[in-house]
């Protein structure tokens, strides 16, 4: 059916209005000409920030105009980021119909999806239920070394062109990547660094920019015989055994979970982080916790501290 109905990539040109900059057809161009020459792998290196997904949706959309795939399997690495892609096919490539694959599909999901999204340890549960032939494609965002040794066997089964997405420079990329996506160590089908996206006129994207905001307790550590008589009768009220409260400065960031430390952290992020448009607060921002515990800790002294926002914002 392929032989019959393929259309040449000239005749389906690229919607740039999803991915129009420079690099971004360039990528999209480079993968569809190693496709019509027969290869079945492709490994595009992007860096954060400069379109991954959109360059992958547009690349589909041409496969599809082109009659090359009729169905498309998009991998992700966790579930936030299939969220992501999900909400991004919806606004770039709405008229496809699209599907997350959580276990196995049933017959109807099958047939009338052409676009199916997953994670890859759903998709290691479950891949042996569909035929090696079900997918034309399959596009893996995030494709670095753990790909090949966790999840090599979703890419030999699938008899599908394969497309790798990475973020990782293309120094860093392990060996196997490149031989899994079918190209020369360090030759990836298409790069675009962070450098090139920084010294771009205009920029597209900006080098990051370290501020550093500390506490004594971080500096010195947290020790009831360096405290004052205030800072005693504190530490007295909450604990069983005050004295036994002597933590050097590494102990501090892997033990203690000061309220005063939580609290100037987030009064810095609102007071001084990067604005929204509207100018009156943080824009997107991620705060790393130590762990699970730490981040809900959090989440509580900013409730506390801005209940007006709390809830969602947070």
């Amino acid at each position: 059916q392929q032989r019959a109905t393929r259309r040449p990539f000239t005749a389906v040109p690229i919607n740039a209005a999803t991915a129009g900059r420079m690099y971004q057809l360039e990528a999209i161009q480079r993968v569809c000409e190693r496709f019509e020459q027969n290869h079945r792998r492709a490994l595009l290196v992007l860096a954060t920030g400069t379109g991954k997904t959109r360059v992958a949706i547009a690349l589909c959309e041409r496969l599809l105009g082109a009659g090359m795939a009729r169905r498309i399997l998009f991998l992700c690495d966790r579930r936030e980021l299939r969220k992501q892609a999900l909400n991004a096919f919806k606004a770039y490539l709405p008229d496809e119909p699209r599907v997350v694959i959580d276990g196995d599909l049933d017959d109807d999901d099958r047939a009338k999806n052409r676009v199916f999204l997953a994670t890859y340890p759903a998709m290691m549960k479950c891949y042996a239920a569909f035929e090696t032939g079900f997918f034309d494609v399959l596009i893996a965002d995030e494709s670095h070394r753990s790909i090949y040794n966790r999840y090599r066997d979703l890419f030999v089964y699938f008899d599908a062109r394969q497309v790798g997405l990475t973020a990782t420079p293309v120094k860093f990329v392990e060996r196997n990547t490149y031989r899994l996506f079918g190209c020369e160590d360090k030759l990836p089908t298409a790069a675009f660094s962070l450098d090139e996206a920084i010294e771009h006129q205009p920029p597209y994207l900006v080098p990051p920019a370290v501020v550093k905001v500390d506490t004594k307790f971080l500096r010195e550590g947290v020790r009831y015989s360096q405290m004052t008589e205030v800072q005693r009768a504190q530490i007295e009220a909450d604990q069983e055994d005050p004295e036994a409260v002597e933590y050097d400065a590494a102990d501090t960031d892997r033990k203690v979970y000061n309220r005063d430390t939580q609290v100037r952290i987030l009064r810095n992020l609102m007071e001084h982080g990067l604005r929204d448009a509207t100018g009156t607060l943080p824009g997107k921002s991620i705060v790393f916790a130590r762990n699970h515990t730490h981040a809900k800790i959090l989440e509580e002294v900013f409730r506390s501290l801005y209940p007006d926002l709390g809830g969602p914002f947070c």
